[in-house]
């Protein structure tokens, strides 16, 4: 049971809204902007009929799951708006590790695994009225706790949850908690200690040294690295070096 008084209590987020159910919580975090736009609003809830995924993928989000968006005003570029996604990431990794001693893996960009499957989910929307800042950010996450009686076909051989890998207690408002707290120091270093948050990205991306390769092509690439701006730097068997700053590839590798 989602408790607003202890995650005000024991975080610097201030104004909580918990629903029963919603079409998408980020959606509906966008939604209420427009109306009173309120820096650190945290939008919770139990379950979603529109759960978003990137590139207009839905996100399967029954009952049995954490879903949350939070409304944060960072004083970025446009373009360095993966660097949020970089720490949210890097803060669920966190979290999962001092709450459950569970070593997650992130599949760029924005997707959390567990033993080479997804455990959670990332999605950072920003909202512009300039061509030189984001007027909000919405920070969505989505994160499988238990394991649900059905699952659609699409997605039986790549879901997992975290009650597959720990017999601790899964407290949704302990995980709010200590998630919201590790995001929080990593955004406020957001552009002071930028390499200190991409090398513990880096060190938790599993498709590094992999081979991989972009939708709707065979050719092959193998990843080399992330970038300062969170982007993806890749190389094919030529030695031709090209970045991705988002897409859907497909990834080939083991761990």
């Amino acid at each position: 049971m989602i408790s607003k008084e202890t995650i005000v209590e024991n975080t610097k987020i201030k104004h909580v809204v918990h629903l029963e159910e919603v079409g998408s919580t980020n959606d509906y975090a966008k939604e209420i902007s427009k109306i009173e736009l309120i820096d650190n609003l945290l939008i919770v809830a139990d379950s979603q009929n529109k759960g978003k995924g990137r590139m207009g993928k839905t996100f399967f989000s029954p009952k049995n799951g954490l879903y949350f968006s939070l409304i944060i005003q960072p004083k970025l570029k446009i373009d360095e708006i993966q660097l949020i996604t970089i720490a949210a990431a890097v803060a669920l990794n966190q979290t999962l590790n001092d709450l459950f001693h569970i070593n997650s893996k992130i599949k760029w960009l924005n997707d959390i695994y567990i033993d080479n499957k997804k455990v959670s989910g990332i999605l950072t929307e920003g909202v512009i009225s300039s061509s030189e800042k984001y007027d909000f950010i919405v920070v969505g996450i989505g994160i499988n706790l238990e394991s649900p009686s059905y699952l659609p076909r699409d997605i039986k051989h790549t879901f997992t949850a975290l009650d597959k890998h720990t017999k601790l207690k899964l407290d949704k408002n302990q995980i709010l908690i200590n998630f919201l707290n590790n995001f929080e120091i990593l955004i406020e270093n957001l552009n002071k200690n930028n390499e200190i948050i991409l090398d513990a990205y880096r060190k938790s991306c599993f498709i590094l040294d992999q081979k991989v390769k972009f939708k709707n092509s065979e050719k092959l690439y193998t990843a080399i690295d992330i970038n300062s701006l969170g982007h993806l730097v890749v190389m094919d068997d030529d030695g031709f070096i090209i970045s991705l700053n988002s897409g859907d590839i497909s990834i080939d590798f083991k761990v």
